[in-house]
């Protein structure tokens, strides 16, 4: 059996001494991320993209406060709070995903070593066998 202990994690992103809480996953937030950012990206500006990812994930008041001079901000400070909010936001996922591969892989080392040992069977099998044929062919080779 598993137990499982559910947790909600708040995750914030701290910038310039202030700390900016970082929205919940939810299916909302994921059908608004894929309605005004994944599906629209190849149609937005850099400054735009960065716009809506911000917004989404740190809300309107952060981005005005964080982006006073809009569209004259600088877009390398864009793209590193995106660049953290976004990580920040997908930390939750991106831990459970690193468990699971962690748990597969240890199952892979497990076969491995369970495969290994069947070969190591195996060779001291056949070990035994050319053993007793030279026993045999010896053996043979002296009574000619």
């Amino acid at each position: 059996m598993t137990k499982i202990e559910l947790q909600e994690n708040q995750h914030s992103l701290e910038i310039n001494n202030k700390e900016y809480p970082i929205a919940k996953r939810t299916g909302e937030l994921e059908k608004r991320l894929i309605a005004e950012y994944d599906t629209v990206l190849h149609d937005l500006t850099e400054y735009e993209r960065y716009k809506t990812l911000i917004t989404l994930l740190l809300g309107e008041s952060a981005y005005i406060e964080l982006f006073p001079l809009g569209e004259s901000e600088n877009l390398n400070k864009m793209a590193q709070i995106a660049y953290h909010a976004q990580k920040e936001f997908n930390a939750d996922y991106e831990e459970l995903e690193k468990q699971k591969m962690k748990e597969q892989g240890a199952n892979v080392l497990k076969d491995i070593d369970l495969i290994t040992k069947k070969f190591d069977s195996l060779s001291n099998s056949v070990d035994k066998i050319i053993s007793k044929s030279e026993i045999i062919k010896t053996a043979n080779h002296k009574k000619k």
